[in-house]
């Protein structure tokens, strides 16, 4: 069955409006507002573009880059830590499921598997269609270096996992605080030089990871959190179902961008979709879903798209009962 004559059999089912079609341009409508209180940095660049009107990106949904860093503070099994995580490809990595739903600020995202046979080869995956194709291979962009958390650090490569940039396991729990100007500059390889400014902002203050997420069947949910001081600051709302076996794409997610202003609300229509149940955190087959507020800056390069994402996330487990 082909993706278009899934999606139709969905609208019908859902008995509404036609559902959108996936896109790939959601990170090219993001808008760029100028912020002078983040460091702009015209160094280290190869984009050829003036960086002094380079600010923070808007809150709104974005596709992977093929540069992305992610500098998190995270609260998860009542304990806070520390992470970055850079990860670097040839082109942005595929994204596995398609929006099926949008409503407010949330989308509904299924997984629609396709068939390939022949099995792909090594290296290859099976896109919805059917078709096999080439995982963006790992490519190296130099040595990493951020600035902004104390003493500058200085990420090489993974030796092992090409175009992989990790913090390590020490770093502390409290990286950043709310304002702090953070800079990354990769030095440029394969990957061109880049540098992105963006910063800190303050700890999630919410009381999911103790009372989880508890969805009731086909009603319209409210996620609630204290709003930080950083009017440019954005929200994120991950709701992660199950994958269909250990290691596989998930097959639901609700996804919700919006400002920082203390509220989300999950349309009923996508509530009533997500499969029922209880999910708690475990790794890979049940992953935590996440309340993260963050600052995200995108910049073009001659490679692709590079973006950096400083975020405060609180995990979260989440129950879906039957509506009485």
């Amino acid at each position: 069955m082909s993706r278009g004559i899934r999606f139709l059999a969905l609208a019908l089912l859902l008995a509404g409006p036609g559902c959108p079609q996936p896109t790939d341009d959601d990170a090219a409508d993001d808008d760029v507002a100028d912020d002078d209180a983040v460091d702009d940095d015209d160094g280290g660049d190869d984009d050829g573009g003036d960086d002094d009107d380079a600010g923070l990106d808007a809150c709104t949904f974005a596709d992977p880059a093929p540069a992305q860093l992610q500098v998190t503070e995270q609260y998860r099994a009542q304990a806070w830590r520390a992470d970055i995580d850079g990860r670097v490809h040839e082109a942005p990595p595929p994204v596995w499921q398609s929006v099926v739903l949008e409503g407010g600020e949330c989308r509904y995202l299924m997984l629609f598997p396709g068939f390939c046979d022949p099995p792909c080869e090594w290296g290859e995956f099976c896109n919805p269609d059917g078709e096999c194709e080439a995982y963006p291979a790992g490519v190296s962009a130099g040595d990493l270096t951020v600035e902004g958390l104390g003493d500058p650090l200085t990420i090489e490569e993974e030796p092992q996992l090409a175009g992989r940039y990790s913090g390590g396991d020490s770093l502390p729990p409290d990286l950043f605080a709310a304002g702090d100007p953070i800079a990354a500059s990769w030095a440029g390889d394969t990957f061109p030089a880049v540098t992105l400014d963006a910063r800190g902002v303050a700890p999630m203050d919410t009381d999911l990871a103790e009372t989880w997420l508890v969805l009731v069947g086909g009603e319209d949910h409210v996620v609630s959190w204290t709003p930080g001081d950083d009017p440019e600051a954005c929200v994120e709302l991950r709701v992660n179902g199950y994958n269909s076996a250990h290691g596989l794409p998930l097959n639901n997610i609700i996804w919700c961008v919006g400002p920082d202003d203390g509220e989300l609300t999950i349309p009923g229509a996508m509530v009533a979709l997500f499969p029922m149940g209880t999910c708690p955190i475990v790794a890979v087959d049940c992953p935590p879903s996440e309340l993260t507020r963050y600052n995200r800056q995108t910049r073009e390069t001659a490679g692709g798209e590079a973006a950096m994402v400083v975020r405060s996330t609180t995990a979260f487990a989440w129950e879906h009962l039957a509506a009485e």
